[in-house]
């Protein structure tokens, strides 16, 4: 049951679904429209979070990565797509610990490298004026996907839709799909003007979308779960779910979870549905 599919593909599928759909519309050549496209968006990037939730409980492994990270004056930033820290290693490969900013020592006193602790999205050794690349071990999260006109070129750039978030880095090694210029293609490198590096020409206003990241046997479920929650929750929807509606995602999304994400240990499915309010 399960499909490779992009922000813009999502899309379309969910306007098909709530009866809603128009080519004019899906591109962004139209706004006129009773449910625009960024609320759908919003509802297909929550509806990743929850299928999320439930995945990181089973296959912890499948989000599990390293970063070198680089910390100036003892700071040091965490990258967009953290959502745990597992570890973090020196340049000598010795674990420094983690402690609570409330147990970080006094000015007066001189610090030590073995202990950081965390503000925000920031990184701070307890030590202070250290220079020095580190090793951070880390769980990532599914980066919201996005989907529109790409508005300007450049030599192996694009610039993405106004709907694309305004962070540097964000989309780094994600997966983007041409949909008029029928290619894949991986953003190597973005920037907060919504600039994105990628290897192959497009032409303005080539429709895009960015693929999800979570695995692909789940992609499927996301269009699922987005449109249960439109009609529920949006006033101008003409058919609203019910429980019958949920309960059958529910069981495709069961299905789905012991194919592909059964764990050795055995896990009541109830409980793995509850990580979504406690991740995110």
């Amino acid at each position: 049951m399960s499909s490779y599919l992009n922000a813009y593909e999502i899309l379309k599928q969910v306007r098909m679904s709530i009866d809603e759909y128009d080519e004019d519309i899906v591109q962004g050549v139209t706004t006129v429209t009773a449910i625009n496209n960024n609320y759908i968006m919003s509802k297909i990037n929550e509806a990743q979070r929850y299928i999320y939730a439930s995945l990181v409980k089973r296959i912890p492994d499948k989000f599990l990565t390293s970063l070198a990270i680089t910390f100036s004056g003892s700071v040091a930033n965490l990258p967009w797509d953290y959502a745990f820290i597992d570890e973090l290693k020196d340049e000598n490969g010795y674990k420094v610990h983690h402690i609570k900013m409330k147990l970080k020592t006094p000015v007066v006193t001189t610090g030590s490298s073995n202990f950081y602790y965390q503000k925000g999205r920031q990184l701070f050794l307890d030590k202070d004026g250290i220079t020095a690349t580190y090793t951070l071990l880390y769980t990532t999260k599914p980066r919201d996907i996005d989907q529109g006109r790409i508005t300007a070129t450049g030599t192996n750039t694009i610039t993405l839709d106004s709907s694309a978030k305004k962070i540097d880095d964000y989309y780094n090694g994600m997966i983007i799909e041409n949909i008029h210029s029928d290619y894949i293609d991986t953003i190597t490198d973005y920037t907060s003007d919504r600039i994105a590096t990628v290897s192959n020409a497009a032409e303005i206003e080539d429709v895009y979308g960015i693929v999800p990241e979570i695995p692909e046997p789940f992609h499927f479920l996301i269009p699922l779960k987005a449109t249960l929650d439109i009609k529920s929750q949006h006033p101008l929807v003409k058919e609203k779910a019910n429980t019958i509606d949920y309960t059958a995602f529910e069981e495709m999304f069961r299905e789905t979870l012991f194919a592909f994400a059964s764990p050795a240990e055995d896990i009541s499915i109830d409980e793995v549905l509850t990580q979504y309010d406690q991740i995110l």
